[in-house]
């Protein structure tokens, strides 16, 4: 499998939910909804992997917030004496 991607950060593939309690729990299940691919389990990543757009958001996010920690940890270590 290529690195960083997976089925579960793919667009097409759908996660199934269960609901537990008061809200809805993932399952470690799911189903690919490319219109190439049969329908049904994912058994491992096909040709058809394209980042989810919200995937895409998490990651530049997650940077931003790095970038932000590197600069304050190294505020904090120029104040050090």
């Amino acid at each position: 499998m290529e690195e960083g991607k997976s089925c579960n950060n793919c667009k097409h593939y759908h996660r199934y939910y269960v609901r537990s309690g008061v809200g809805f729990c993932l399952l470690n299940k799911g189903h690919c909804s490319h219109p190439k691919r049969r329908r049904g389990a994912v058994p491992e990543l096909c040709g058809h992997w394209e980042i989810d757009e919200r995937e895409e958001q998490r990651i530049y996010a997650l940077k931003k917030n790095l970038e932000e920690i590197v600069h304050r940890l190294t505020h904090i270590i120029t104040a050090l004496p």
